[in-house]
């Protein structure tokens, strides 16, 4: 009876130790197959069914090793000039490696063998779920058969060598793995930004109005959205932040015939944020609720012969704005984001004044789209447009002045180099 126990037994141990950890790879499907192809050598490689991010939380990682009992995720993403991958413990998330390589213009059939041995190194650290629960001396029966998750790949590409033009970079991880790449803890841009403007009053104003027009003025745009919890918590606590934009115009004048005139604008924005992520953490949305300020200066007189300036008033529209955004992964490592806001105008600068209108009122509608790629880690650039339009009611029966309505339309387009943490 003995003999026959041990001929099934040996059997199992030796097919038990000859099974390959389980490895979670995520990521484009191409870049997915070189890496596995990588990995089959010393492990099973699995694809995950849902897109991870670049930075999973540790609920995301689980629920993708958790069924094979994987020990590691590693992620590939693909961006301008090289491909990283960063391997992550099964058991928690927390990021154990990363493996930058260099690619050229070819496309990258095969890991170089630098990459290869640090990848191996990196996976080599990962813990399983179970192992990481286990308890140290009683030992736990095997979990029954769970339906994966996560489906294998069959790598059985012959992998060709890899070209001259790719080379390795390995880069130590020290952050903890937090929340999805869509929804950092903060991202700060600044760059160069182009702008017009048109202010017009409408029917039945004085002919000794005069409106304004500016084809193109340059300025400096920043921006930025902080989410404190999100450093230390992937709670609601993550979700909540502060936001800011600015622009600031640089040596804008203004020409009235041979006249110039130094002209200053300014547009400020600060709110509080509530954003959510969906499709698994591969977009989200957000509401703002703040202070908006839009100014428009023009010196009252030319800085060149010293002539007036033709009767058209500054502007400084001030009052709370509403707004909605999002953000979405398109493909790879490109986003695309939109906003839409609202503002009720309390301040409006000289128009308000005595001398023009001062029972004037005035709402605003403002829209903005763009688009971003990661360049590398932590760095991604935008392209971006945006339109304002402030709508104004003169309410003239108390002004020396004619008039029913005015606008004041602005667009604007910008390149940004953010960073992204």
């Amino acid at each position: 009876m003995r003999s026959i126990g041990l001929m099934v037994l040996v059997p199992m141990m030796a097919l038990a130790a000859g099974k390959k950890p389980a490895v979670v790879v995520d990521g484009p499907a191409a870049m997915v197959k070189v890496v596995s192809v990588a990995l089959a050598a010393k492990y099973s490689p699995l694809a995950s069914k849902r897109s991870l991010g670049t930075s999973p939380t540790t609920k995301e990682v689980r629920d993708v090793t958790a069924p094979a009992n994987a020990i590691a995720v590693v992620l590939v993403e693909p961006t301008v000039g090289f491909l990283s991958i960063v391997v992550l413990n099964g058991a928690d998330g927390t990021p154990i490696d990363r493996v930058n390589v260099r690619t050229s213009k070819q496309p990258l059939k095969a890991l170089p063998r630098a990459s290869q041995t640090a990848l191996f190194e990196a996976v080599a650290q990962g813990v399983a779920p179970s192992a990481k629960k286990a308890k140290p001396v009683i030992e736990e029966a095997p979990a029954p058969a769970v339906a994966s998750t996560s489906e294998p790949i069959d790598p059985t590409d012959e992998a060709e060598s890899a070209s001259s033009g790719n080379t390795s970079v390995r880069t130590r991880i020290d952050q903890p793995s937090r929340t999805s790449s869509i929804t950092p803890a903060l991202r700060a841009a600044v760059g160069p930004r182009g702008f017009s403007r048109a202010f017009a009053w409408g029917t039945g104003a004085s002919p000794a109005l005069a409106g304004y027009s500016l084809g193109f003025g340059p300025a400096l745009g920043v921006d930025a959205q902080w989410f404190p919890g999100a450093h230390f918590t992937d709670g609601v606590l993550s979700n909540l932040g502060v936001a800011f934009t600015g622009d600031f115009s640089l040596g804008v004048v203004s020409r009235v015939d041979t006249s110039r005139f130094g002209t200053q604008a300014t547009r400020i924005r600060a709110s509080a944020v509530y954003r959510q992520a969906l499709l698994d953490s591969r977009a989200e949305v957000d509401a703002q609720l703040g202070v908006a300020t839009q100014s428009f200066t023009i010196s009252q007189v030319a800085m060149n012969d010293g002539s007036a300036r033709p009767n058209s008033p500054s502007v400084a529209f001030v009052g709370p704005r509403l707004a909605a955004g999002g953000r979405m992964r398109v493909y790879g490592s490109i986003d695309a984001d939109a906003t839409l806001g609202f503002q009720v105008v309390v301040g409006k600068g000289e128009l308000a004044s005595a001398a023009y209108f001062p029972n004037s009122t005035a709402v605003a509608l403002d829209a903005g789209l763009g688009a971003s790629i990661k360049l590398m880690p932590n760095i991604s650039a935008r392209l971006g447009v945006d339109v304002s339009r402030y709508f104004i009611t003169l309410h003239a029966a108390n002004s020396a002045l004619a008039g029913t309505t005015a606008s004041d339309t602005s667009f604007g387009a910008s390149l940004s180099v953010a960073w992204v943490m």
